[in-house]
């Protein structure tokens, strides 16, 4: 389980450098990723993979890593307050904000 966890903030930290981030702030934030997925874990009940599988979620969608470290915890939160599966805060938030961001766009032009 520790080498997945392991693998998978790995492949966080290299969708972060092939969207364009500075290497070394990527390490420097994916360390803080799995500091904050450790607390996180123990603090809201989810699996640490569950976790991981959030940020790599945002990195996917565009989030910065900071911009992922950030947003993250308040998707716990929703999730919990919700009760909703958290996979689905972070694709139906982030999915939200993706529509708006469109929008605003749209009337911009």
């Amino acid at each position: 389980m520790a080498s997945e966890l392991q693998n998978q903030y790995k492949t966080t930290f290299n969708l972060l450098v092939t969207g364009g981030e500075q290497a070394k702030e990527a390490q420097e934030n994916v360390n803080k990723m799995q500091e904050q997925g450790s607390e996180l874990s123990v603090k809201y009940g989810k699996t640490q993979k569950e976790i991981a599988d959030g940020y790599q979620e945002l990195i996917k969608r565009g989030y910065t890593s900071s911009q992922a470290l950030s947003a993250l915890p308040t998707m716990l939160q929703a999730s919990v307050a919700s009760g909703d599966d958290f996979t689905d805060v972070v694709h139906n938030s982030t999915a939200a904000l993706e529509s708006l961001v469109n929008e605003l766009m749209m009337l911009l032009e």
